[in-house]
């Protein structure tokens, strides 16, 4: 039953039902026509019945017409002496018995040729023949009859009458033989009529009572057979849609979408379990696929919120070391300050010393002779030559420094490269900046290099020059050529103190370029602290994000959880 569609179910319950009703309406059909035909015969039974009942009430009445006639007598009106009455009593008396008798004549034959058209069966037939042989006898004895009662109808003279009255009784006898020869076969003819009648009548009734109970059996089985298959159809139709609701409530209330309709048959409620079973595999699979993304989902929430505290904790060690290179950048600017101001102090003095030398030698060409105020402004001169050294000295310690902190910068410098490297796209300009106080820091070690070695010339110079007063000190008293080689010396520290303090000042040059450089680094510096701290709060506000995604999937994950499949 399954294996149909629902339309033909249906197709074939109302086929069902309609030959149901064709074979009902057959049924009493049958039976209503076996009634008819039983009612047939009943009535045709009845007419011949009907047709030999009018013959023998017309041959009755008949016969009373002509007993009436025949108990006539004329004797009663022989005492008138006006003969005219009993003439005029003799016809309308005859014509009155003629009239009844020709009424009755004529129902006769009228029954008599309705009878005869009617089928018979064989004993009627012989009956009937019967019958009829015995009729043609009495018409032949009633035309005599006729004959006289219309002679006594029509008669004009009282002897007449009494002539004809005569006759008519004497013809009675033979008349009312022959007609009443007639009765045996006539009521036996009835006899069979009425008894074909009732049986006619009694196959009927049991017609009708077959038909009857063919009708009801038919229409019982056919009410069973249509509520048994109607039955199996509303089985066929409606267990499945049951099972399907159930399958459909279970599924909502367990969540459980492995669950499958039971899907047999090939009808249109089987189709729908089928489709219903295909989404379910569908929804299945993609419940499936939204746990595996919520899986995914979740283990990259978590290295998003692992990756972003790690970007938190680098922006802020970044943040960190700007504020460190920002505080050494600071020291590095005050240290400058203070070479500075040493190279200034360095430069004043070597000025002096220039000017001190200018003034020996004045006064080596103004008086050669006075020896001793030579020997003293050449002991003066080498004094000042050893404070010139001393002073050279501590330029070399301060160039030491400068170089020491020229390399720290450097190193500060290759450290902000790499941290900048490390932060990408957002630590580029930090890397232009560690590039330039790189570079700075390389001119700085650069001129601290060659004030070194200045300041070695210088003293090497120096050095040299208080060997030489020594020299002249010590020959001084030898000779006075010595002295103008002295007064040459003077000028050559002279121009050595020139050439000290030319570098003096480019130093100071350098150093307020570095002093620049230092703070112009130190405002990037704050920029990248700054953008570290930006770095830092985005990298928290994301590790924060992260957490609440990491939460947001693990909301997902429970939810999807909540499903079987």
């Amino acid at each position: 039953m399954r294996n149909f569609s629902v339309r033909i179910k249906l197709y074939f319950l109302m086929f069902c039902f309609i030959a149901t009703l064709a074979i009902v309406g057959s049924a009493g059909w049958l039976g209503i026509r076996n009634a008819g035909s039983s009612m047939e015969e009943v009535s045709d039974a009845l007419v011949s019945v009907d047709a030999l009942g009018s013959l023998r009430n017309a041959r009755l009445s008949s016969i009373a017409a002509m007993q009436e006639g025949a108990s006539w007598r004329p004797e009663v009106f022989d005492s008138l002496s006006d003969k005219s009455e009993a003439l005029a009593e003799a016809h309308g008396q005859f014509g009155d018995i003629l009239d009844r008798h020709h009424a009755a004549l004529a129902q006769a034959e009228q029954a008599f040729n309705a009878y005869d058209a009617q089928p018979k069966s064989k004993e009627e037939q012989e009956l009937w023949k019967e019958f009829s042989e015995l009729w043609k006898e009495f018409h032949a004895a009633n035309e005599v009859q006729t004959q006289i009662g219309q002679s006594l109808a029509d008669s004009k003279d009282w002897n007449e009458v009494h002539v004809h009255s005569l006759e008519l009784v004497t013809n009675t006898t033979p008349w009312a033989a022959s007609i009443h020869a007639t009765g045996e076969p006539l009521e036996k003819l009835i006899k069979l009529r009425v008894a074909a009648a009732a049986e006619a009548q009694s196959a009927g009734e049991m017609a009708i009572n077959t038909a009857t109970i063919q009708i009801v059996s038919v229409l019982g089985t056919a009410v069973v057979v249509l509520g048994v298959l109607a039955t199996l159809i509303v089985r066929s139709v409606v267990v499945p849609l049951h099972q399907m609701r159930s399958t459909i409530e279970e599924v909502g209330a367990t969540n459980n979408f492995s669950l499958r309709a039971r899907n047999q048959g090939r009808d249109e409620v089987a189709q729908a379990a089928s489709a219903f079973n295909s989404l379910l595999e569908r929804v299945q699979r993609a419940l499936v696929e939204v746990m595996g993304g919520a899986g995914r989902i979740d283990q990259a929430a978590s290295q998003t919120s692992t990756m972003a505290q790690q970007v938190a904790n680098s922006a802020a060690q970044q943040n960190e070391a700007a504020a460190d290179i920002a505080s050494a950048i600071e020291e590095m600017s005050a240290a400058l300050g203070q070479i500075n101001a040493s190279a200034q102090d360095v430069r004043s003095r070597a000025e002096d010393a220039a000017s001190a030398a200018d003034s020996g030698a004045q006064a080596i060409n103004r008086t050669t002779e006075e020896t001793d105020q030579v020997v003293h402004q050449v002991s003066r001169a080498s004094g000042t030559i050893s404070a010139l050294g001393k002073e050279s000295d501590r330029i070399s310690t301060i160039v030491a420094v400068i170089k020491e902190v020229a390399e720290q910068t450097n190193l500060l410098a290759l450290n902000a490269a790499i941290e900048a490297a490390r932060a990408g796209e957002r630590g580029r300009g930090f890397a232009v900046v560690a590039d330039e106080v790189r570079l700075l820091a390389e001119r700085t070690r650069t001129s601290a290099e060659e004030i070194r070695e200045m300041v070695g010339a210088i003293q090497s110079s120096a050095r040299q020059a208080v060997a030489d007063m020594a020299a002249v000190v010590s020959r001084t008293r030898e000779s006075r050529a010595r002295s103008e080689n002295a007064a040459a010396s003077i000028h050559e520290i002279l121009r050595s103190a020139s050439l000290v303090s030319s570098a003096i000042g480019e130093v100071s040059l350098a150093l307020i370029e570095q002093d620049r450089t230092t703070q112009m680094i130190a405002r990037r510096v704050e920029a990248v602290a700054q953008m570290s701290q930006e770095n830092c709060s985005t990298g928290t506000h994301a590790a924060a994000v992260s957490r609440e995604l990491d939460g947001a999937s693990g909301a997902l994950r429970l939810a999807i959880n909540q499903f079987k499949v």
